[in-house]
């Protein structure tokens, strides 16, 4: 009994209020917290000096800083298809093999589609049809500038940062950083919103 765990922090930010009912604060208004810092501890000093256990109660508003990153490569390898294909059939009953047209694949690289239909006309039994289509697949180079790539880049940036809000949270800030190495820029893409961390 009497024993009560300290409000933390649910993640990093700046802190921008607090509305203290009961415990002692550890931090102030403009503090930036890590997730996990304490916030407020569950005692409270009495007239007497004394340390008196009481469960915190506050809330706690911060600035919290939802980012995305992407790294673009203007140069990279690609699968595609040539159109060249192997097509295999085999007839099952009840999981068993009972036909194969004996077609084997010989392409180095591949991919591979099943398609299952049923043999039902004129029959009881439950026979299928399955169809494996091997797809060959073949390398190339594609060749995409940042600067192309960019507006589509930002969008699917900002589209991730939206699905981290909230209900009703609105983002107060927006931010990006845009680094160059060699091939590769990597965009960093930043969002403020208001969000309470503790309480």
């Amino acid at each position: 009994q009497d024993e009560f765990a300290p409000i933390v922090a649910a993640e990093d930010g700046r802190i921008t209020s607090i509305e203290l009912v009961q415990g002692t604060l550890c931090v102030k208004t403009g503090d930036i917290v890590k997730k996990g810092d304490k916030l407020v501890l569950p005692y409270v000093i009495n007239s007497n000096g004394e340390e008196q256990k009481i469960m915190p109660k506050a809330k706690i508003y911060a600035d919290v800083w939802l980012t995305s990153e992407i790294n673009h490569n203007s140069y990279y390898e690609e699968k595609f298809r040539t159109g060249k294909k192997t097509v295999k059939n085999e007839v099952l009953l009840c999981g068993l093999k009972i036909y194969d047209n004996n077609q084997t694949c010989s392409f180095e690289e591949y991919d591979t589609v099943i398609k299952d239909k049923k043999i039902t006309e004129n029959n009881i039994l439950p026979f299928i049809l399955r169809e494996t289509i091997y797809y060959e697949l073949a390398s190339r180079v594609v060749e995409e500038s940042f600067e192309d790539a960019k507006d589509k880049i930002l969008e699917e940036c900002k589209q991730n940062n939206l699905q981290k809000l909230g209900d009703y949270e609105i983002i107060k800030k927006e931010n990006v950083i845009i680094k160059q190495a060699g091939n590769i820029t990597t965009v960093i893409y930043t969002s403020v919103v208001s969000r309470e961390i503790g309480g």
